[in-house]
């Protein structure tokens, strides 16, 4: 690691400064002041080296702080990661079963009317990853190679998928009411509204057709 890197060059340069200290303890028992070889001091010398030994202490902190920082970040995003793909799979999930089902309308309604309410409960779920995207913010990590889904997405699509199942549950609901007053059988009313639609679609081309004999005779 770096920081044993920091610790090998200390004991090098240790040992060069205790062999320094030695020799200068050698000239100054023969009475000698002044070295004529060099500048440096003693004294200079054993500042310089504390001072490189804080600035290796200093980095090398520094740098177990970032490494520790980026670790944490590095477990931020899987948090997140995991908690929205998953309620993303989910949302997929839910919508598919409220729109791909073959039940009648009675049984569409309790389906729909469980389903909302596992969707209001899953607001909370939500919640958990607004915060985990929160502290992603404020660590001022904006990058995110395990998910596409956005929080701010995920809760607009939580909001859609809420207010669709509350509409679906009022639509399926008066249909129901509709055929209590009219006495009409569901199969019945599947029949006309497919009648009225095969119709509707007979007319459409009707229309169509009209409009082309008339643009061609003017």
């Amino acid at each position: 690691s770096t920081q044993s890197t920091g610790e090998t060059l200390s004991q090098v340069k240790r040992e060069e400064f205790r062999g320094l200290l030695e020799l200068d303890k050698q000239i100054r028992s023969y009475h000698v002041s002044v070295n004529p070889y060099t500048w440096f001091t003693m004294d200079a010398i054993e500042d310089s080296w504390q001072n490189l030994l804080r600035t290796v202490k200093e980095r090398d902190l520094r740098i177990e702080k970032e490494t520790l920082r980026q670790a944490q970040n590095e477990e931020l995003r899987r948090a997140y990661a995991t908690q929205a793909n998953k309620f993303h799979e989910w949302l997929q999930l839910t919508k598919s079963q409220l729109t791909n089902t073959k039940l009648g309308l009675e049984e569409q309604r309790d389906l729909i009317s469980r389903k909302h309410d596992e969707i209001k409960k899953r607001r909370a779920v939500l919640k958990e990853i607004e915060e985990l995207s929160s502290h992603l913010e404020q660590a001022m990590v904006f990058d995110n190679k395990y998910t596409t889904h956005s929080a701010l997405t995920l809760a607009q699509q939580w909001d859609q998928l809420n207010e669709f199942t509350r509409r679906m549950h009022h639509t399926v609901q008066d249909q129901i009411e509709a055929l209590s007053r009219t006495g009409v059988d569901e199969d019945e009313l599947k029949e006309f509204t497919l009648m009225f639609k095969h119709f509707d679609k007979e007319e459409e081309e009707e229309d169509k057709q009209d409009d082309e004999d008339g643009n061609e005779s003017s």
